[in-house]
């Protein structure tokens, strides 16, 4: 079967489904993700840069998901557009596929790094507002089917490939309802888009642009093609989870060549996918879950981590260690300069609020995150609902860093020096998800 073929059995829909997308294109010299290691802003553009909406519509009820191809969204971004489209915040999700070859569009002050002016930043919302009333124009009764696969040989524990992670792909299509065509397509996958290094200078989706070209998506403006599916890339719980030891080298070939290798396993989950029947009607909620703030070494304990830290990756240089084992000491001494940023602007709150948005049409749960979840918590979250397929998204509506798993933290990993949380809170977060989703997204 091919993507655009649809089930023989089509029920009857009262969800309307609209979507669109535009090509961005941040200025030439515009900041960079990866301000440590990256020290120049951008040169130019390797692949396009996409801002993507799809509306959802059940009677009275909208649903707005945004998707744009950056490091990272703040919260306030997600509150600025929903209160342009007088939508209430639990109908308002923006997601950042996580792309490090992307701007940031964070604002807040958590790690010192240089982000995006409020007129760059704000530029992005003006144009997602326009996608959003363009997609909602476009709306048109539709189906939902869903189907999942494993991704194998391409993603893995970042810092210990024998830790087993989540390699589940879930794919959901939404169909016109006469035609049957594959209008939009959401693909949920936990993975850093960071095939590219540090060393490239043009902006890039990374992988993700490719994965989308496989899904018979075609990259540029929603206006010129508007019969092309429009393809959502949602990344997972991928706080740990890379193509560090899978990808052959750092180079948009070979960002094409992974990208096509998860297209393909979501064009397969695409074709075999069922339709989710029964009453389709949206239910949507909001928790805010505070959370433990991790206890910082003092400013002695802070620069020795870092000494330390430079003296073992300059140790591996000389002995010219794999890239892959060079990587994650670099990360550490880069995790090690994280630790004594926030040691040194430190509010001294002893715990952090953690906003999680839900959704729920039928058999269907969403649940977005803002920040970059370890891969058992959202394993753990996706097993609780036995009767639901639930979403796990990272990297929805704000950012507030790192959320490691309590192992992780016996291991001066990248990920827990520069983590916010202490440890514990991960559980802590993944049960009162799962508890979220149970009372308040029945």
């Amino acid at each position: 079967m091919r993507v655009n073929d649809a089930p023989t059995s089509m029920p009857e829909t009262s969800l309307l489904v609209g979507g669109c997308q535009v090509v961005v294109t941040p200025p030439i010299g515009t900041t960079m993700a990866g301000y440590i290691q990256r020290t120049e802003p951008a040169r130019g553009i390797a692949d396009d840069l996409i801002l993507q909406a799809l509306v959802l519509r059940y009677g009275e009820d909208t649903l707005v998901l945004v998707s744009l191809d950056a490091l990272y969204v703040d919260a306030a971004f997600a509150r600025s557009l929903a209160t342009d489209l007088n939508l209430s915040e639990d109908r308002v999700i923006v997601v950042a596929t996580h792309t490090h070859s992307g701007p940031r569009l964070d604002c807040d002050d958590k790690d010192g790094a240089a982000k995006e002016p409020n007129s760059v930043r704000d530029w992005w919302l003006r144009q997602a507002i326009g996608v959003v009333q363009r997609a909602t124009r476009r709306a048109r009764p539709a189906i939902v089917t869903m189907g999942s696969i494993m991704v194998e040989g391409v993603s893995g524990n970042r810092n210990d490939p024998t830790i087993q992670i989540d390699r589940e792909l879930i794919a959901v299509g939404l169909r016109d309802a006469g035609t049957q065509a594959l209008l939009a397509a959401l693909v949920n996958f936990a993975c850093h888009p960071t095939v590219l290094g540090a060393d490239n200078l043009l902006f890039s989706p990374d992988f993700v642009g490719s994965l989308r070209r496989v899904l018979n998506h075609v990259s540029g403006s929603h206006d010129a093609v508007p019969e092309s599916p429009i393809i959502l890339f949602l990344n997972g719980a991928a706080g740990n989870v890379s193509t560090r030891f899978f990808r052959r080298e750092q180079t948009s070939a070979e960002a094409e060549r992974i990208g096509t290798l998860i297209g393909n396993a979501a064009r397969a989950a695409l074709a075999n996918a069922v339709v989710l029947s029964g009453n389709l009607s949206p239910t949507t909620a909001r928790v805010v879950i505070p959370l433990a703030r991790r206890v910082l070494p003092d400013a002695v304990a802070s620069a020795t981590a870092i000494a330390i830290a430079d003296a073992a990756y300059q140790e591996a240089l000389r002995e010219q260690a794999l890239p892959a084992a060079l990587r994650i000491l670099r990360t550490r001494y880069e995790g090690a300069i994280l630790q004594e940023r926030q040691r040194a602007t430190d509010q001294g709150e002893a715990e952090i609020a953690v906003s999680v948005t839900g959704w729920r049409l039928g058999a269907l749960a969403l649940v977005a995150l803002p920040g970059e979840l370890f891969s058992s918590l959202g394993q753990k979250i996706k097993r609780a609902l036995i009767s639901s397929t639930t979403l796990v998204v990272g990297y929805g509506n704000g950012n507030v860093g790192y959320i490691p798993d309590a192992a992780a933290y016996q291991a001066d990993t990248y990920e827990v020096l520069s983590t916010r949380f202490a440890s514990g809170a991960g559980e802590r977060l993944s049960d009162r998800v799962i508890r979220f989703l149970q009372e308040d997204l029945r």
